[in-house]
């Protein structure tokens, strides 16, 4: 289960309307032209360095600012010290584990679709850290349903 970090779980609603529009072709395109764009991009012209010779993968990447390095630092400590305080259930605590990945994972990916080049930055930092905390909020619903079935929605 901790592999699906997108995960969410609906909303409970009393009620439920049927609404019927024609698709958004403007969202449509926006999407399509998102998916072109990372789908034929150049490593190099956005930035991307080469790989060490030593590294084994010897793909491209991108690092963080540095304000943004440091941002990320501070919050990886916090969440390994959250994970560690023995108030979570071990289900949680896996799934959280893997957030040390889902953030930069999600950071890079709101840099790139916003046509950023070179570093990644603070504010697609701050982007992933908030679908983290929605993503996190959504974790635990689902978790709930095992660890306090009384209280799903906790």
């Amino acid at each position: 289960m901790q592999r699906f970090q997108l995960a969410v779980y609906p909303d409970d609603m009393d009620t439920c309307e049927n609404i019927d529009r024609h698709p958004d072709t403007n969202a449509h395109q926006a999407a399509l032209d998102v998916f072109e764009h990372l789908d034929t991009f150049n490593l190099h012209a956005i930035g991307a360095e080469d790989a060490d010779e030593n590294d084994s993968c010897q793909v491209p990447f991108l690092r963080f600012t540095r304000s943004a390095c440091e941002c990320y630092s501070k919050w990886r400590k916090n969440l390994q010290n959250r994970v560690r305080s023995g108030m979570e259930a071990p289900a949680l605590i896996s799934h959280l584990m893997k957030y040390k990945s889902i953030i930069p994972s999600l950071a890079l990916i709101d840099h790139l679709v916003n046509g950023g080049t070179g570093p990644v930055t603070m504010e697609s930092l701050n982007r992933a850290f908030k679908w983290g905390d929605y993503l996190e909020t959504h974790a635990r619903r689902i978790y709930n349903q095992h660890t306090e079935p009384t209280h799903p929605y906790l």
